[in-house]
């Protein structure tokens, strides 16, 4: 298995918390928001890790340093290429089918082995990890992700920041763009982009009591 963390931001959502310290690295239950997530990515047998960085990069750099029984491929954005853009730069180096794909400023509970269950077995392309939670805006209908609309609804989910996808799916993104842009555009080409539901753990950065 292989997954990209994304760790690349201004860091401007939990100042002054993140004037010297990257918000991937600030802590909840005395770990690492950084290390909750590779510590998810180990339990189902994630051998490969692709992390990128942009604010305070040389932080994260010397951090991953210390982490052992794991490849790590990171790469320093020097200017900010969006969630898209900051998986795209990981093109020629993902050697699987699929791959998952997570935001570094949550923390879950998430059993990521039933998410690659269902993506496996309904042969998806893309499979979203989705929640109802404090940002429902991601419409999905019999399964199928059908459209993320600006304003919150009740009837929709939240996306959780964690998705599966095909390594094909590069051909929806570009050098600089966001993930849901290619999300979005895979949904307009009849792609398989599918909602995976839980009630499992989850919290944004913002949600969480962080140091």
């Amino acid at each position: 298995m292989e997954a990209i963390i994304l760790c690349a931001g201004f860091g401007r959502r939990l100042r002054p918390l993140t004037k010297t310290i990257p918000k991937p690295l600030l802590k909840f239950h005395n770990k690492t928001l950084l290390t909750h997530n590779i510590l998810k990515l180990f339990e189902i047998g994630t051998e490969r890790l692709f992390i990128n960085a942009y604010y305070l990069s040389e932080k994260i750099r010397n951090f991953i340093k210390d982490i052992y029984g794991i490849e790590i491929v990171f790469y320093e954005e020097l200017e900010i290429l969006g969630t898209g853009g900051g998986v795209y730069s990981f093109k020629n180096f993902i050697k699987n089918d699929f791959f998952i794909i997570t935001n570094s400023d949550i923390y879950h509970q998430i059993d990521l082995s039933k998410a690659i269950k269902f993506h496996i077995e309904n042969k998806a392309f893309i499979t979203l990890i989705l929640k109802d939670d404090f940002k429902n805006n991601v419409i999905v209908e019999n399964l199928r992700v059908l459209d993320f609309c600006e304003e919150i609804k009740k009837s929709a989910y939240t996306f959780t920041g964690i998705s599966i996808v095909s390594k094909k799916f590069f051909n929806y993104l570009e050098y600089k763009c966001s993930l849901i842009d290619g999300f979005k555009k895979a949904i307009l080409n009849n792609e398989k982009v599918l909602g995976y539901i839980t009630s499992e753990f989850w919290k944004d950065a913002l949600e969480l009591e962080i140091s």
